[in-house]
């Protein structure tokens, strides 16, 4: 006889509980006792270190799309994630919930500080180069989340199944938002794993001495304010000047080599860039150059400047 066991957790703790069924089921008790408490002691840790955060200070809300076209939110554990991260919900979902579709207007009446890219079954660079879906429509410009850098694009296995990777996905959003790095043992392992699994995406204005002259829109202040004609066609229309795109690639430059960056910088109208370690030239009439800055725990900054060619530093 051969028995089945079913499980379909819906939230983080359910996870857990699925984690022990199959150990009993296994007969391997102890060592999934083992492994949950492993798990609940990472959480723990960022719990504790949540804790010492200022507390006049809100969590920040984290927003999380799993679907671009339609837009849709991810459910499930993803709620429970976010408050171990030391973030919360945009949308004030609990754990357990359904993903849903849902519109611009509650996404900006939301007003989310961090937008959470991760759409079913994508990696980080399929969806950078699925982007402009967002970056085409006015609503995504006017997103407070959008005009301060706050987008990252995440692998979706760091979410998507109920499983060990849940907790790295934890770790991810705690380091990212909430500059709560992961224990020491643990992050050379994790830092390669993250190399793959997450960039930032961000867009802001290469700002001019006298910026007022360019920026009109009472929702969008000089400092913040974003522009475009060069990447115009597949970026909203309405703004001027010229702009950057900040790509943060966590770890090392293998991100930066694959094709399908290119193909994204084709889709942005780059005109001219080098991709430091690249084999894969990228040169459409010049106009654009991609300087690299690194920065602390191994992270590339690509620059994409718009307009006229910038000298590199």
């Amino acid at each position: 006889n051969i028995d089945i066991i079913q499980v379909a957790p819906t939230t983080l703790e359910e996870t857990f509980e699925a984690i022990d069924t199959i150990a009993s089921a296994l007969n391997v008790t102890d060592q999934g006792a083992e492994l949950i408490l492993s798990y609940r002691s990472r959480l723990q840790r960022i719990e504790s270190e949540v804790n010492k955060l200022d507390k006049t200070q809100p969590r920040p809300t984290v927003l999380s799309l799993e679907g671009l076209a339609p837009l849709c939110t991810g459910g499930h554990w993803l709620p429970n994630l976010k408050h171990a991260s030391g973030c919360k919900d945009a949308l004030g979902d609990e754990g357990g919930c359904a993903a849903r579709i849902i519109t611009w207007e509650e996404i900006l009446a939301a007003d989310p500080d961090i937008l959470v890219l991760s759409p079913c079954s994508a990696s980080p660079a399929r969806t950078l180069s699925e982007i402009h879906l967002l970056a085409s429509t006015s609503e995504f410009w006017k997103m407070r989340c959008v005009q301060r850098g706050n987008v990252y694009i995440f692998d979706h296995g760091c979410f998507s199944r109920p499983g060990p990777r849940l907790i790295e996905g934890v770790e991810m959003m705690a380091a990212l938002f909430r500059n709560i790095l992961p224990m020491e043992q643990d992050r050379s392992r994790l830092n390669e794993k993250w190399s793959k699994d997450a960039l930032k995406y961000e867009c802001r204005t290469r700002m001019k001495k006298d910026c007022n002259e360019n920026c009109t829109d009472n929702d969008v202040s000089p400092a913040t304010s974003h522009c475009t004609t060069e990447l115009a066609s597949r970026f909203h229309s309405c703004f001027e000047d010229s702009c950057n795109i900040n790509i943060d690639v966590i770890e090392n430059s293998s991100f930066a080599r694959d094709k399908k960056v290119v193909g994204a910088l084709e889709l942005c109208h780059v005109t001219r860039c080098t991709i430091p370690g690249s084999e894969l030239p990228f040169d459409r009439s010049a106009h654009c150059i991609i300087p690299v800055h690194r920065r602390r725990h191994k992270q590339l900054s690509l620059l994409l400047f718009g307009g006229e060619s910038q000298n590199t530093r």
